[in-house]
């Protein structure tokens, strides 16, 4: 968070460029979930070939055009995670989908969460609106493990009471039974 912030006074837009190997992808993933809400525009950088930046700009090859041609996160999502699910099925496109409205949920830009969605459309084709409805259905399924999550901690404080004093006990009795007179009475 410390680097974000000292990022976020030189640049509004960020470009990750990580290499194009399975712990490289991860860090992206870890990165663009780092970067997210920070008011700052993520884009990503991807070498082809299976390169590392590194040895690409070694190479002499026009790093520049790569930059030009830079993914959005949820462009860069559908690419890596198309390799898992069959898009040619509904089944698949669907799958995909879903585990795409994951990154979405946590968004608190409406346009961000708008233009994601856009292109998740044009990219597999599928109803802008149905998108839509399946983000809503994700946003409050997430909500509502928020709140089990928060449930949950609030029994864990309850499960392990402190036991009451003996002052305490006396007073609940005195209290639940409307035995004050009695108390005032016979204690005075």
């Amino acid at each position: 968070k410390d680097h974000i912030r000292a990022l976020k006074r030189f640049a509004k837009i960020i470009y990750l460029s990580l290499d194009a190997d399975d712990a490289g992808v991860k860090a992206t993933f870890a990165s663009i979930d780092n970067l997210t809400n920070e008011d700052l525009e993520i884009r990503i950088i991807r070498i082809p070939n299976g390169k590392d930046p590194d040895e690409y700009i070694k190479s002499g090859q026009d790093y520049t055009a790569l930059k030009n041609n830079a993914l959005s996160p949820i462009a860069f999502y559908l690419i890596e995670w198309k390799r898992q699910f069959d898009i040619s099925t509904t089944i698949g496109k669907k799958k995909l989908i879903e585990k795409c409205l994951e990154f979405l949920t946590p968004l608190k830009s409406q346009i961000e969460i708008d233009m994601h969605i856009q292109e998740m459309s044009d990219m597999l084709r599928v109803g802008k609106d149905a998108i839509y409805a399946e983000y809503k259905k994700a946003l409050q399924s997430a909500r509502m493990k928020k709140i089990e999550i928060r449930e949950e901690k609030e029994w864990e404080v309850w499960e392990k009471p402190e036991p009451f004093t003996s002052t305490e006990i006396l007073a609940g009795y005195i209290f639940h039974y409307w035995l004050f007179d009695l108390f005032f009475r016979e204690f005075r």
